[in-house]
């Protein structure tokens, strides 16, 4: 019995270590309802987020309405826009001299060069110089102002697209109608005189005899596809050579034919004198009608003057076609340029544009 006891005894004694072992699971499950208690809080949300009939469909959409809107707004760009930029610049004195003076000179250097490098050639070379030299100096003083070195840029860009666009105009169109302003009209031309005779001349009425011999015409198609056409102006005498040339350009097939202007015309007894340009920018259209002639003498036996005539033949009271066709390809020109040199500089001057420091 004695054995017994102290069996149950120890007995006893692990079972206080079995409680004390309890107490430990009772931290444990402590620690386990702690959990429990929060997948309860948990499970509980979860129940709450459940889409039921009775309602909540509509705030969860809402929510995620909501989700979607701040998603949306934290990647919109929290900044003004560049139009608003735009808008707010635009008002500003430092941008319209950035902007505005640069244009005045694009508009007045190229009218200068345009119009006036014929009779003024020095005058003209000399203001651009001027100018890209004072766009020079403002570069060098940028740091004594935040104006200076956008004015630069832009006034330094103007300068050299006026000087070059100017010229362009001047010896593609603008030339022409100088030309004819500064040349002569001579009437009751005979056709078999020689045409030295009337070297000055940039308008012509012929005498009602002559006309244009579109049977002995010919054609040269230059390397880019034109045709320039050719024939001889006559009169009906004995001509020992071909003083005057009637010319066109895509008027006439590659064998001649030629129907240029009023070349059909038998009321037509005038020409308007072709003139050739300095050919800066496009090759020379003497050229192709000097390649023409040899063609059609070549062709029909024809003896020309060494230095004839080109003219367009016309009647006489459209001997202004020329220069009036010039003038308006001038003006109409200048007016593309002008517009998309407007925007153009208006982009540049809103992309060099600096605030002005706060003192």
């Amino acid at each position: 019995a004695g054995v017994q006891q102290s069996s149950t005894q120890q007995g006893y004694g692990n079972a206080g270590g079995m409680q004390h072992g309890y107490g430990s699971a009772g931290v444990q499950q402590s620690s386990m309802q702690q959990v429990y208690g929060s997948a309860g809080m948990q499970q509980s949300d979860f129940r709450n987020r459940q889409p039921t009939y009775g309602g909540n469909v509509g705030g969860d959409f809402e929510v995620g309405q909501a989700q979607g809107a701040f998603a949306a707004k934290a990647k919109a760009p929290t900044g003004p826009s560049r139009l608003h930029q735009f808008a707010v610049v635009s008002k500003k004195p430092d941008f319209l001299i950035t902007w505005l003076v640069p244009c005045f000179i694009f508009v007045a250097n190229t009218l200068l060069f345009s119009y006036g490098f014929m009779q003024l050639p020095s005058l003209c070379l000399l203001i651009s110089s001027v100018l890209l030299l004072a766009s020079c100096i403002m570069f060098f003083i940028r740091s004594r102002g935040h104006i200076w070195l956008p004015l630069s840029v832009t006034l330094f860009i103007a300068v050299l697209a006026s000087s070059f666009l100017g010229l362009y105009i001047y010896d593609q169109f603008a030339i022409f109608p100088a030309f004819y302003r500064n040349t002569r009209l001579y009437a009751n031309v005979i056709a078999s005189q020689p045409s030295a005779a009337v070297a000055d001349a940039g308008k012509i009425t012929f005498t009602a005899e002559a006309s244009v011999d579109t049977n002995h015409s010919a054609a040269f198609v230059s390397e880019s596809g034109f045709v320039y056409c050719i024939a001889p102006v006559r009169d009906g005498s004995a001509m020992p050579q071909v003083e005057f040339w009637a010319v066109g350009v895509q008027c006439c097939n590659a064998q001649g034919d030629f129907t240029c202007d009023q070349a059909q015309d038998p009321t037509a007894h005038a020409g308007i004198r072709v003139f050739d340009n300095s050919g800066w920018f496009s090759a020379s259209r003497s050229d192709f009608y000097e390649h023409a002639r040899w063609k059609a003498e070549a062709m029909h036996s024809l003896v020309s003057a060494p230095e004839p005539m080109y003219i367009r033949w016309v009647q006489e009271s459209r001997l202004d076609m020329l220069s009036d066709f010039y003038r308006d390809r001038a003006i109409g020109n200048l007016c593309s340029f002008f517009m998309m040199y407007g925007v153009g500089s208006m982009a540049l001057a809103f992309a060099l544009y600096r605030e002005r420091p706060r003192k």
